[in-house]
C-alpha cells in the first residue's frame, strides 16, 4: 500500500501502533476528522512517508518528536486546526530535511518563530486574521 486516506471518519485519536506494518506508505491523509492529539510515536514506522495531510482537525499543539521519524516528508498540511504559536514546540519540523511545503493557514497563529522551521519563513496575512505560512525549506 502506498496511499491511505482516512478522511472524514470522525476520528478523535490515532493509536500509537495504528500504522505498524505499512512502513512503505508514501501518502497519509487524516483530513477532516476530530483529532486533537498526536502521540509522539504515532508515525514511528512511516520513514518513507512523503505527504501528510492533517488539515481540518482539532489539533491544539504539536510535539517536536511527532514528526522526527518522517525523514522523507516533503509536504505537510496542518491548516484549519487550533494551533497557536506558543503551542508549536521549537524545531518541530527541523529534522525533515526534504520538507518543501508546509501549510499552517487558518489556525490561531499570529506569529511564527523562525526556529520552528529549517530555514527561512515568511508569513502573509489573510482576511480572517490568520496567517498563511510560506516556508522555503531548501537546505
Amino acid at each position: 500500500m502506498q496511499a491511505l486516506s482516512l478522511d472524514g471518519n470522525q476520528l478523535t485519536y490515532v493509536y500509537t501502533r495504528a500504522f505498524n506494518g505499512i512502513g512503505r506508505l508514501l501518502s497519509l491523509s487524516l483530513h477532516n476528522n476530530n483529532i486533537s492529539y498526536l502521540d509522539s510515536a504515532v508515525f514511528t514506522e512511516l520513514r518513507q512517508l512523503s505527504t501528510l495531510l492533517l488539515q481540518d482537525n482539532k489539533l491544539t499543539s504539536v510535539s517536536a518528536s511527532v514528526f522526527q521519524p518522517l525523514v522523507s516528508l516533503t509536504y505537510i498540511d496542518l491548516s484549519s486546526n487550533r494551533l497557536k504559536a506558543d503551542s508549536l514546540r521549537p524545531a518541530f519540523l527541523r529534522r525533515s530535511s526534504r520538507l518543501r511545503h508546509v501549510y499552517l493557514d487558518d489556525n490561531q497563529l499570529n506569529t511564527l518563530d523562525s526556529c520552528l522551521m529549517t530555514t527561512s519563513t515568511r508569513t502573509v496575512p489573510r482576511r480572517r486574521k490568520t496567517l498563511i505560512t510560506i516556508c522555503d525549506l531548501k537546505p
